[in-house]
């Protein structure tokens, strides 16, 4: 085994460099993924659905509570913007229906009787 380690030192190293390169990359991931930031903050730009599925919530549950039209009768998916100049308002008072919603929908923290 020495000797082949010996002959083949170039080849040796360089594995050796690739498995550090893999176990640092692999420890970045990792660290990247544990401190993932999981919800983001609501945008104009956002649907209800979207903001349901990164909340794991039922997007119908919000329309329904924060009284929103459905994709169903609006005839597709509206943004909060949309919804917002549909109905004369600023985006924020939506965001304020929504937020109210996504409480209401949301267990309080540390109640963990599911």
């Amino acid at each position: 085994m020495t000797g082949f380690l010996r002959r083949h030192a170039a080849l040796v190293a360089a594995f050796a460099v690739a498995l550090a390169l893999v176990a640092f990359f692999a420890l970045r991931i990792g660290h990247h993924a544990r401190n993932w930031p999981g919800e983001e903050p609501m945008a104009p730009w956002m649907t209800v659905g979207y903001i349901a599925r990164d909340l794991g919530l039922d997007p119908r549950e919000i329309d329904r509570i924060a009284g929103l039209p459905t994709p169903e009768e609006a005839g597709r998916p509206q943004t909060l913007e949309e919804i917002a100049t549909a109905r004369g308002v600023p985006v924020e008072e939506i965001f304020h229906a929504v937020e109210a919603a996504v409480r209401e929908l949301r267990p309080p923290p540390g109640d963990d009787h599911r």
